[in-house]
This record gives C-alpha cells, sequence and structure tokens, in this order.
C-alpha cells in the first residue's frame, strides 16, 4: 500500500513537471520579449461601456456647412473670421473663407466668426492616434462636478500581471491644455502619458469625459492620444484618466458671429453725437459695428446653437439714445456669453439720425411707415421675416410728458397671442408698465412691432423714459434689462 502511493506520487509530480515545461514553451513562442510584447500585442479595443453600447451621435453642421444668409439687395460681401482660432495643444488653427455674393436693390458688408455645433466624435484613427471611441450622447449642455464618475476604480487595463513593468505603468499626463473654439468650429485635445521615466508609453487606453459624453482613445507611438470635440457654445470641464492618473482642463465654446452691413444710404459718423461717443462700451466688436454704420446700418449675427431666433432694433429713432447705447452693450454681452439659439442686433436702424441727434431720417418717421416699400423700416421688417425670426423687439425712449411717457413695453393680443405674453413677461420681470392693444395695425399703422405682427412673428416695443437726445440716469440699464429679458423669455440666455 505504502509503495503503491509512494508510486503515484511519483508519477503525479513528473507530469507537472512535463505540465509547466510546455507551458513555458508556448508563453515563449508568443511572447519571446516577455511582457513588453504582451502588452504591445494586445489589439483589441477595450470599451469601458460594453460594444454595444457605442454611439456615432447625430454630426451637428460644423464651419463649412454655415452658409452666410445673404441679403435683402446688393451684397458686397467682406467675411473673415474672429481673430482668436480655436486653440488646442499641438492644433494647428484652421482657415478662413471669404465669401461674395449679389442681388439687386440694396449692398452689404458681411464680417463672419466661426462657430461650434454639439459634440461631433466617432470612430475614428490615423498614423499618429489610435482609434477612437464614443458613446453617451448629450444635447450639449455644460457638464457639472457632480454628474461626472471617475472610472479609475473600473478603468480597463492592459496589464497581464498585478505587478507590471514600470516603462507601461501610466505615471502622469503631459501636453493637456485649456483649449478654447467657437460654435461650429472643431478643436483637437491631445494628453501625452508618461511612464516613470518620463518616456511616452505607447497603446494606454485613455477615457475622456466632457458634458457626460464619453470618449475612449489609446496612446500612438509617441504616448500621445487626442480627440476631436465640436460642442454647442457653453463653459465645459474635460477630464481623462489613465490607469491611476488623471486630469481635467477647461474647454469653452464662443458664440459664431457675423455682421453685415446693409447699405441703406443710411450710413454715417454715428461717433458725431456726443452722447453716444461718451458711452461706446470697451469692445472691439463694438467699435466695428460703428466703422461700419459710416457707410449704412450694420446688423451682427450671433449663434450658439439651434434655439429660437430673435431681432431686436434700436435707434430707429436718431435722438432716442438709451437703447441704442443698450443695444451696444448687448453685443458686448453677446460676445462673452454663451447663447441657445441666434439674436440678430441692429443698434443703429438709423445712423444718419443719430450722428446728427434727431428723432427721423431726412425728415421721413420710420416707425409709421415700415409698411412703405423701400423705407428703412420697411426693409427691416423683410430682414426678420426672412431670417424666419421666432420673436421681435423695437427698443425706444420716450420723453416725459409723451406716450406711453414711462418706463413700459407694448404688445397685441391680435394676430399673435404670444406678443401679449412676451410683454406680459418683460413687463413683470423687468418692472415696468405692459400695454397691450387689441389688434396689431390699429393704434399704431406701419410702426415695426405692428408690421412684424401682421407677419405673424410675435413682437413687442419697449421703451424707457428719457429726455429726447439725452440720457437719463437708469434709462440704459432698464433698456437692456428688457432686452436681456426677451431673451429669457425666448430661452436663449
Amino acid at each position: 500500500m505504502k509503495r503503491a502511493a509512494l508510486t503515484f506520487a511519483l508519477i503525479l509530480s513528473l507530469f507537472l513537471i512535463i505540465a509547466s515545461v510546455g507551458a513555458s514553451e508556448i508563453m515563449g513562442n508568443d511572447y519571446p520579449n516577455g511582457l513588453d510584447d504582451a502588452y504591445q500585442s494586445t489589439d483589441d479595443p477595450i470599451v469601458a461601456a460594453g460594444e454595444d453600447e457605442l454611439d456615432n451621435p447625430a454630426v451637428i453642421p460644423g464651419e463649412d456647412q454655415l452658409d452666410d444668409e445673404g441679403s435683402d439687395g446688393d451684397i458686397d460681401t467682406d467675411s473673415s473670421f474672429d481673430s482668436s482660432e480655436s486653440t488646442g495643444s499641438c492644433c494647428s488653427s484652421e482657415s478662413t473663407d471669404s465669401t461674395d455674393s449679389t442681388d439687386s436693390t440694396d449692398s452689404t458688408d458681411s464680417t463672419d466668426s466661426e462657430g461650434s455645433a454639439d459634440c461631433c466624435c466617432s470612430c475614428s484613427s490615423d498614423d499618429d492616434s489610435s482609434f477612437v471611441f464614443t458613446y453617451s450622447a448629450t444635447s450639449g449642455t455644460a457638464d457639472s462636478d457632480d454628474s461626472l464618475v471617475s472610472p479609475g476604480k473600473t478603468q480597463p487595463t492592459k496589464f497581464l500581471s498585478s505587478n507590471p513593468s514600470s516603462k507601461l505603468v501610466p505615471y502622469r499626463f503631459t501636453y493637456a491644455k485649456d483649449i478654447s473654439s467657437v460654435y461650429g468650429k472643431k478643436v483637437n485635445f491631445y494628453v501625452k502619458v508618461l511612464n516613470k521615466q518620463g518616456k511616452g508609453i505607447n497603446h494606454v487606453l485613455v477615457t475622456f469625459k466632457a458634458s457626460n459624453k464619453v470618449y475612449l482613445a489609446f496612446t500612438n507611438k509617441n504616448g500621445i492620444a487626442r480627440i476631436t470635440l465640436n460642442y454647442y457654445a457653453g463653459n465645459y470641464t474635460i477630464r481623462y484618466y489613465a490607469g491611476e492618473i488623471s486630469g481635467k482642463k477647461k474647454y469653452t465654446v464662443r458664440n459664431y458671429y457675423k455682421i453685415t452691413n446693409y447699405k441703406w444710404n443710411s450710413g454715417a459718423n454715428v461717433l458725431k453725437n456726443k452722447r453716444i461717443r461718451d458711452n461706446v462700451p470697451n469692445s472691439a466688436l463694438v467699435r466695428k459695428m460703428i466703422k461700419l454704420a459710416k457707410s449704412g446700418t450694420p446688423v451682427i449675427e450671433f449663434k450658439g446653437g439651434p434655439g429660437k431666433v430673435v431681432f431686436i432694433t434700436a435707434g430707429c429713432h436718431g435722438n432716442e439714445i438709451p437703447s441704442q447705447v443698450a443695444a451696444m452693450k448687448l453685443i458686448k454681452y453677446l460676445q462673452n456669453h454663451p447663447i441657445k439659439g441666434t439674436v440678430y442686433v441692429m443698434p443703429f436702424m438709423n445712423p444718419k439720425g443719430t450722428a446728427a441727434n434727431v428723432r427721423d431720417y431726412k425728415g421721413y418717421h420710420l416707425n409709421k411707415n415700415a409698411n412703405k416699400k423701400g423705407s428703412i423700416s420697411y426693409k427691416t421688417v423683410k430682414l426678420i421675416t426672412k431670417f424666419k425670426c421666432n420673436a421681435y423687439g423695437d427698443f425706444h425712449a420716450t420723453k416725459p410728458g409723451g406716450k406711453p411717457g414711462k418706463d413700459a413695453v407694448m404688445g397685441t393680443y391680435k394676430p399673435t397671442k404670444k406678443s401679449a405674453a412676451m410683454a406680459k413677461y418683460i413687463s413683470k420681470n423687468a418692472k415696468v408698465k405692459c400695454v397691450i392693444y387689441k389688434k396689431a395695425g390699429t393704434e399704431y399703422p406701419g410702426a415695426l412691432e405692428d408690421e412684424v405682427n401682421i407677419k405673424g412673428i410675435p413682437a413687442v416695443t419697449c421703451e424707457v423714459i428719457s429726455p429726447h437726445g439725452k440720457i437719463k440716469k437708469g434709462s440704459t440699464a432698464k433698456a437692456l434689462l428688457m432686452m436681456k429679458t426677451l431673451l429669457k423669455y425666448n430661452e436663449v440666455i
């Protein structure tokens, strides 16, 4: 019995030795250089969410799909983009396009900035970077710190051992920088993964998170991973992880803008008006609008993503100063604050009247002739309908003792009930009087607001009390508040 047990033990030991040698030969044939080859030869991408969860989000039109709107008449366009291009580490700036187009009645000059849409990143690869995957598409809203959970504990690893070579262990990130772009313009974001020896590591899985959207990318032979972003206007945080290391950077997307100058024989130097000159905001964009007003009526378009389209005018009467100053301040505000949708601002409808500090255009009352073909106010109504606006606000100043003679917002019940609804909202939130008429075109025939309402676009007229040709203290701030309230009602800001 003892001899049989001893014989069995010897046979079992011999079998284990043979199995061990065979396993060593197999590992040696597959990975002659040991763990390094094992790491490098693991080519199948590992996706944290599982392959079935990968999505290619709908692509939002980028910069080459943003068309010039054209203009109402002869077009003399000079298109250019904002001088601060989208920036990112190792990212080259893109070229600027110029467009020319012509029609028959009026002339325009246009100036563009570049813009951005919701995130658009799908599977891709090239010589410099391994495959990139994305999932969890979102609506493009900025993320919050609480909405993101670090994947550090669940991050898939490429190591075949619990004690891998330090040359393959991510030790720190470099290359990562804050990036900025404009709505409609793509921007690249890079990180480089280094080991403890300061060398880039190839084929490391890096997880990126921005606005609750996840991107997975492998580093290339230089240790660099890259993703391409294209978001709506907003302020975002990009978080990135590899193994046990992590980091975060800012991603800022500004509103796209384009300036079009309508040559309606209306141009003049509005800085000849001392009260305009003394209240110009510190903004290069506003100064550009003032310069263009010398030869026409400039309109600036801001776009931050999908949403409603709102048109705002001031300066119909050249000596109503507070609303024109407020419109300049609104331009500066929109340059620096992301919006949802599109806003058109015409700060000086009547530059000749503004420059001379007089009410009318060559003795012509623009707010009584918006229904008269050929007038500046008529052409403005055509623009509002052409751009398929969802709302319109015309901003004025009323002198003490005039009509309405106080801070007020006016609207109508017919034909668009939303005109009355907008007026009530502005009245409540800007704390001004609300005046609503039964039907557009009856109380003020030929007025801009009435004519736009008749076209089926909800419109309001906003007045602040101030002597004509002057600025009453607080009147500019009140006009700006009503402009912003109009935008808030339409969920643009």
